[in-house]
Parts: C-alpha cells; sequence; structure tokens
C-alpha cells in the first residue's frame, strides 16, 4: 500500500465512500443536511415529472417545442431567470391555477394540477435559484407620495407604455410587438428586477420587443428629473409598484360607459 499523504478531510472523505460502498449508512455526524433538501428535490422532481423543460428554456438547454417557432417571442418564456424576474407568491398562485397572461399567444400552460406543496416547492426553487428571497409573501414596495405618483403617472404617459402593454391588439401591432398587462405588475413582478430590465432589456431577456430605456445614456424624457435616466427608471418602477393603489398611479383614465 502507497504512502497517499492524505489530509483529515480526504482520509475522512475516503472512509465514508468506502462504507457506501458496502450499503452501510455513514455515521450521522457525516451527514450533511441541506436546509431546504426536501423542497428542492421535490421542486427537480417535479419540474422533470411534469415536462416543463419540454415547453420551457432552462438550465440554458432549448425546449423541444422550440423548433415550431420562427420567433421566440412567441413561444412559452423561459425558466431561467424567471426567479428573478416572478414574485413566488404570484407564480405559486399561477402555478396552482394558472391564467392567460399573454392571451394572444397561440400556445397555453396547462394546468398540470400541481398540489400546493408542490407548487410552493417550484415557485421556492426557482427564486432560489435567482438568489432572491424564496418566502410566499408580498415583496416589500418603498411608499410612493401622490405627488411622487403623479409625476410617474405623467411620466408612463409619455413614454406610451400602453402602446403594448395591454390585452387587446393595437393598431398596426403584430402579435409578437405585445406584451403582458402591466396591471399585474405589483402582483407579478420582482421591482429590483423590472430596473435591472428597463436598463437593459435584451440582456435579461434576449428575445424581447421591449426598447432599451435610455440608450447611450440619453433620457427619452430629457425635462423629467432633470433628465436624470437612473432617477427615471426608478420613478417608473415605484409607478409600477403601485398601479391600483393610488389614484393618480395608473394608465390615462377610460371613458365612462353610457
Amino acid at each position: 500500500m502507497p504512502e497517499y499523504r492524505l489530509d483529515e478531510g480526504e482520509r475522512i472523505g475516503l472512509a465514508v465512500f468506502l462504507r457506501g460502498l458496502r450499503a452501510l449508512a455513514p455515521p450521522s455526524t457525516f451527514v450533511f443536511h441541506r436546509e431546504g433538501a426536501a423542497w428542492r428535490g421535490l421542486a427537480e422532481r417535479s419540474i422533470d415529472g411534469r415536462g416543463c423543460r419540454q415547453c420551457h428554456l432552462l438550465d440554458g438547454k432549448p425546449p423541444a417545442i422550440a423548433q415550431f417557432y420562427a420567433d421566440a417571442a412567441l413561444a412559452p418564456p423561459p425558466l431561467d431567470g424567471a426567479g428573478a424576474r416572478l414574485q413566488p407568491q404570484w407564480l405559486f398562485d399561477y402555478l396552482i391555477a394558472p391564467s392567460a397572461v399573454r392571451p394572444w399567444l397561440q400556445v397555453r400552460m396547462p394546468n398540470a394540477r400541481l398540489g400546493p406543496a408542490e407548487a410552493e416547492a417550484i415557485a421556492r426553487w426557482l427564486a432560489d435559484r435567482a438568489g432572491r428571497p424564496t418566502a410566499l409573501r408580498p415583496l416589500a414596495v418603498r411608499d410612493l407620495s401622490p405627488e411622487r405618483a403623479e409625476v410617474g403617472r405623467q411620466a408612463f404617459v409619455a413614454l406610451k407604455c400602453v402602446t403594448c402593454h395591454r390585452l387587446q391588439r393595437g393598431d398596426g401591432l403584430t402579435t409578437a410587438d405585445l406584451a403582458p398587462d402591466l396591471g399585474l405588475a405589483r402582483q407579478r413582478l420582482d421591482p429590483e428586477w423590472i430596473r435591472r430590465f428597463l436598463e437593459d432589456p435584451g440582456k435579461i431577456l434576449p428575445h424581447t420587443k421591449m426598447p432599451q430605456f435610455s440608450p447611450d445614456g440619453q433620457s427619452p424624457l430629457p425635462d423629467l428629473l432633470a433628465g436624470d435616466s437612473a432617477a427615471q427608471m426608478d420613478l417608473i418602477v415605484d409607478h409600477l409598484m403601485h398601479l391600483g393603489l393610488l389614484p393618480t398611479a395608473g394608465a390615462p383614465p377610460q371613458a365612462e360607459a353610457p
């Protein structure tokens, strides 16, 4: 037997491995118990067992359904990065009862009839992969004064966000040019993700049609907040996270019904 000069960690590791070859459990002090291992394992088994990878890009691997879409914007959204984009509570509710977030698409998320434990595990697993909080509770948002809300509403209107972000098809738009209803942003999206997305949409979602907020550092609203594009993006995030909470924090008012 040669002299390998193993250190203590290597000797213990080798001993545990060899004991495992005899199908004998190692001493409990040598067993690694990772926090959350139960729900992580359940999430991974559910994702593989339910065929999620057949429709959604995950771990950089294109799904089988991708071959049928010439325009990736019309395909199911990627799961890579979904944990940074979506709030776990919203994702949990969505997995329990899927709804049409992009109603113009010809593909629909099936109701896999997930139980609460599976839905929670998947929501937490995706958030954990993105380094985001995994708790099923609404994310904290900054307070918004009525004055700042009004400035945010004016910026939202000036940027013409509702041109694409609405449920019905707009004049001259193809379905690939439409985007999810921003009325869901407060419950659905992570505010930190919104901020990063505004700064460089193509870096976050390669196939998005969303234009960059301030290409070349030039603000689209030079008269707002002294033309500070960073402050303007913060304002838009605050506005989106308060849609429906303040009277002035919405899109232009709709005409009253006759």
